[in-house]
């Protein structure tokens, strides 16, 4: 019988994991699927690399940077800008180390002390875009970074000069949003509309009070700005603050683009084959979708909406599993971005199978599957190895053979 309680226990041990590793595996973050949309895009500027920096070749772009430190930018003329209104944005994927590193005082950094004595400790931040550094303002001035108030508790800030102080668009959040190894769409613009910060096509902060323009006198960088005066990489009086991790994809228009979410309205079961999405645009114009199979094979495809906005685009889902599904246009006349992203769970034809599927990190609900697992384990245990009932029998002594 010993054998057998060993089995009981294997038996139970492999579900509770199973159990237990599902919901982690289920939290994992999935890569976002990157677009482009390739609006307004017939001229490419290079730019110029400084500091700790690598050049990839990932993504929808020609190339993608790494800033592997505080030093590293990439700078480029501030007079391909539009001084009156426009939009910069790129992808940008966070390091591993983003909530640790800049939320505690890095040897790079140094603090300062101002004409009365006072000493100022350097802030936690890490520039994404900046014309600027840590000078004394002039009017356009701009930058975009993210600060660290603490471990819980961050601002995306996206803010212009106005001459007499500093007009921002600040969303406040959670370090925690920001997953490693997961692609984010970052777009800033100015304006006539305001100040706008957008994440994933989502609206984050807007400050329509200023609707001014940018200063282009200067260079402005990826990460944070390498010229102060004449000097390079001196970074006064705090040192370096760029903000690391991918950059990729980016773009500059000189208009006031406003990005809205992309909505699709999907079935509630998908199976392998052809699949319709069908929608309308307010106008004509041209759709691009990305699709990534389970098995991580990119498509890319575009298509164009008859003249009245109305569309049909059909993709061949021949792979059963999770899809990600991206999809991107652009109005021309509204100057609306739109960008949406879905994951599409994909049957095999004709499955009549039912999936038991579990997407819950709830600890209650966790031990209570496994309570339920292991007591019917439990039963069916004491079921299979339960004695048999025996039939009376009667001694030796007292069978008789029937005769013959």
């Amino acid at each position: 019988m010993a054998y057998k309680y060993k089995i009981l226990f294997l038996l139970i041990a492999f579900v509770t994991f199973s159990i237990i590793s599902l919901p982690i595996a289920l939290s994992q973050p999935q890569l976002s699927v990157l677009l482009d949309e390739n609006f307004n895009d017939k001229n490419k500027i290079t730019g110029q690399l400084f500091g700790e920096i690598d050049l990839l070749s990932v993504g929808p772009g020609d190339n993608a940077i790494t800033i592997n430190g505080l030093t590293g930018s990439v700078g480029y003329e501030g007079k391909i800008l539009n001084t009156n209104e426009g939009t910069i944005r790129f992808w940008w994927s966070p390091p591993p180390d983003l909530i640790d590193f800049y939320t505690s005082k890095r040897p790079e950094w140094k603090s300062y002390k101002d004409q009365q004595g006072n000493v100022i400790e350097p802030p936690r931040i890490g520039f994404l875009l900046d014309d600027l550094g840590f000078f004394e303002p002039e009017p356009g001035n701009f930058h975009l970074y993210l600060y660290f108030e603490n471990q819980t508790t961050a601002y995306l800030v996206w803010a212009v000069y106005d001459g007499k102080s500093w007009q921002s668009a600040e969303w406040e959040h959670s370090p925690d949003f920001w997953k490693a190894g997961q692609s984010y769409l970052i777009v800033v613009s100015y304006g006539p509309k305001g100040l706008a910060l957008y994440v994933d096509s989502s609206l984050k902060a807007h400050n329509p009070d200023y609707t001014g323009g940018v200063n282009i006198k200067y260079p402005f960088f990826i990460g944070q700005t390498q010229v102060e005066g004449q000097n390079v990489g001196k970074f006064y009086p705090f040192g370096p603050h760029s903000m690391k991790g991918i950059y990729d994809d980016f773009k500059i228009y000189n208009r006031q683009v406003h990005y809205v979410p992309y909505e699709l309205t999907l079935p509630n079961e998908i199976f392998e084959g052809k699949f319709n999405i069908s929608g309308k645009l307010p106008e004509q114009a041209t759709i691009y979708v990305n699709l990534v199979s389970p098995s991580g094979k990119t498509r890319s495809y575009k298509f164009t909406s008859q003249p009245d906005g109305t569309y049909m685009i059909v993709l061949d889902l021949n792979e059963s599993g999770t899809w990600s599904l991206g999809i991107s246009t652009f109005l021309p006349n509204s100057l609306v971005a739109a960008y949406g992203y879905y994951k599409l769970d994909v049957k095999k034809s004709g499955s009549t199978n039912l999936e038991w599927s579990y997407k819950t990190n709830d600890p209650l609900t966790v031990m209570l599957i496994i309570a339920v697992v292991v007591i019917g384990l439990v039963l069916l245990f004491k079921f299979i190895t339960r004695k048999k009932e025996r039939y009376p029998q009667y001694p030796p002594q007292y069978y008789y053979a029937p005769s013959r």
